[in-house]
């Protein structure tokens, strides 16, 4: 009910989540996605949209060329549409319990696609990829990044599963994107 009458008002509502862990290894992956998912982000559980938001992003919501980051894409269309996110804090998902093996093989395939992403947008190339990421890491925007992460969960064991996690997606990404390269 509250999440219904917020969409009268709000095209985009956002809640709290709050990961479910039963030992030590679910709460350090619970710990970063809730990191991650309390930025300004449209992909993440605990979202709620309205039927006509499609009319301001470009007339559709999912794009079906774009997979495993389809949400993210969105995100995207929604962000350059200046459309802003409702918080709604009285209302809160419990999201069940995730294996930090299932939370591993997702950054894999959430980098795999990202590839698609990057194709969709026409910028498919091997250089350009390799040249933003290597930017990414020599401008300190991962550095920063994981110092805000440490701040945030005073962890060196969720800082160091950020790492693996981050290194996963972007092999999945690479992968996929020499694979495509070769097979041409």
């Amino acid at each position: 009910d509250i999440i219904d009458s917020d969409l009268d008002a709000h095209p985009l509502v956002k809640t709290k989540i709050t990961f479910k862990v039963r030992n030590l290894i679910e709460q350090i992956a619970a710990t970063l996605r809730n990191y991650v998912y309390q930025s300004n982000v449209f992909y993440c559980p605990g979202v709620a949209f309205t039927h006509d938001l499609k009319n301001h992003i470009g007339g559709h919501f999912f794009n079906d060329n774009v997979w495993w980051t389809e949400d993210a894409e969105m995100n995207h269309r929604i962000q350059h549409a200046g459309i802003p996110i409702y918080y709604e804090d009285r209302a809160e998902i419990i999201h069940a319990p995730e294996s930090i093996f299932h939370d591993l093989q997702s950054a894999h395939k959430i980098g795999q696609g990202k590839y698609s992403q990057v194709v969709y947008a026409g910028r498919d190339t091997f250089e350009e990829s390799l040249s933003k990421t290597i930017a990414r890491l020599l401008n300190g925007k991962i550095f920063k990044s994981l110092t805000d992460l440490y701040r945030y969960s005073k962890s060196p064991s969720v800082v160091a599963y950020s790492i693996l996690w981050n290194m996963l997606y972007y092999l999945g990404y690479y992968r996929t994107l020499l694979k495509h390269k070769l097979s041409i």
